[in-house]
């Protein structure tokens, strides 16, 4: 099975550099593995060896993972872990995961970063209640994009 990933780069508001992994749709190589509740396509890292799966900006590279919750001693609840694995446990066909390419979005992450701090400007120094809720819904919007760009998740091309 075969999985194509893209890696996003983009310069946050500091000037560093930041990576982030979108996913093209891809076939899963059977039914069990989509529909088993234990074990997830994502970007957390391994818990035996969180390194193993780092790409050479130390970012976590996506892929399958069986999730546990263990429990934590002296804690009433339990912590998240995730095992990566390399080849599907119900048919035995291997999992590759392969970046075919990255973009660039800094000039997109900047523009709505400038735009969100004039808006929160605007917002901050307003009287009016109607324009107030017409500029709060126009920052959540570009604060979804942002998170959007942030997150891990399937890709979505401009066209």
């Amino acid at each position: 099975m075969n999985i194509d990933v893209i890696r996003i780069h983009f310069k946050d508001n500091y000037g560093d550099d930041r990576y982030t992994y979108k996913y093209l749709p891809f076939e899963y190589c059977c039914d069990n593995l989509k529909n088993f509740e234990h074990i997830e396509f994502n970007d957390e890292y391994d818990c035996h060896n969180p390194n193993d799966y780092c790409d050479e900006y130390d970012n976590t590279i996506p892929g399958f993972s069986i999730c546990v919750e263990e429990p934590v001693p002296w804690e009433d609840m339990g912590q998240l872990c995730y095992y990566r694995i390399d080849y599907c446990p119900f048919c035995g066909q291997k999992i590759n995961i392969n970046t075919v390419r990255e973009e660039d979005k800094s000039a997109d992450y900047s523009t709505m970063s400038t735009l969100r701090g004039l808006l929160k400007e605007r917002y901050d120094n307003n009287d009016s209640k109607k324009e107030s809720d017409e500029l709060d819904k126009e920052i959540k919007e570009l604060d979804r994009k942002i998170n959007e760009m942030w997150s891990f998740g399937e890709y979505e091309s401009e066209e």
